[in-house]
């Protein structure tokens, strides 16, 4: 569940969302491709976790390869990156306020109007606060917060396929590909890869798994697989219902 609700976040609008821009329906085929790239860094941590069942693993898995500095390395890495989640949750909160209840955040080229500078200085405090004080709700709340957080995109996919479906709409506007192979590529870092992300947190805490050989390469690779599925059907279904 903890690796499962780092995979399944704001991607699943944000990532849907760009990857069909740059790619139209074809975007598509670059889930499949981020996840077949995806699915062998997620093995590596499956085979490392199981193999090496310690907390911390990013900075600890390199520390007994390279020692010290190689940690340390690792380490302040994986440190930067967990920094970086806030502005980036931010910013797609601020992206879908502009264009649909609170317009003004952003200016006509996507930039940050005065008004959406102060909002996301706001938004950034609240988010950081509840990222630090998520580490103790996590180990009371985690299950029941993932099982909203697969609720709603699932039942989104449910409601969507069976009310407004149009598969008309994978070859309008240019075809399946209107902007060719270059635009299954190009989506794959505009959200995809991110999206996808998140798979690792079962190894950073395998020290605490009960049985580490079964239980981390399942949520490893388990947690990374559901999210591409969810993240797949999610393309479809949107894409679908797109205008024409």
């Amino acid at each position: 569940m903890v690796s499962a609700g780092s995979v399944i976040g704001s991607g699943w609008l944000l990532g849907t969302l760009n990857a069909s821009e740059v790619a139209g329906p074809a975007a598509i085929i670059s889930w499949i491709v981020g996840a077949v790239l995806l699915i062998g860094i997620a093995l590596i941590y499956a085979e490392l976790g199981a193999t090496y069942p310690i907390s911390g693993g990013t900075a600890r898995f390199t520390w007994i390869h390279t020692g010290t500095l190689g940690g340390f390395f690792c380490g302040t890495f994986s440190y930067l990156q967990a920094v970086a989640i806030a502005p980036i949750e931010v910013e797609a909160s601020l992206g879908y306020l502009n264009a649909k209840w609170w317009h003004g955040l952003e200016n006509s080229s996507s930039l940050l109007t005065g008004k959406g500078l102060v909002v996301g200085i706001v938004a950034m405090f609240v988010f950081t606060a509840v990222n630090l004080l998520g580490v103790a709700w996590m180990a009371k709340g985690n299950t029941v917060m993932m099982v909203w957080k697969i609720l709603v995109p699932v039942l989104t996919i449910i409601l969507i396929m069976s009310k407004a479906f149009n598969t008309s709409n994978f070859s309008a506007g240019g075809g399946f590909m209107p902007y060719g192979i270059k635009g299954v590529f190009i989506a794959l870092p505009l959200g995809i890869i991110f999206a996808l992300e998140g798979f690792e947190q079962a190894a950073q805490l395998a020290g605490e798994a009960r049985n580490p050989k079964r239980d981390i390469p399942l949520a490893v690779v388990g947690s990374m697989l559901m999210g591409a599925a969810l993240y797949l059907l999610l393309e479809v279904c949107l894409e679908g219902v797109a205008a024409t």
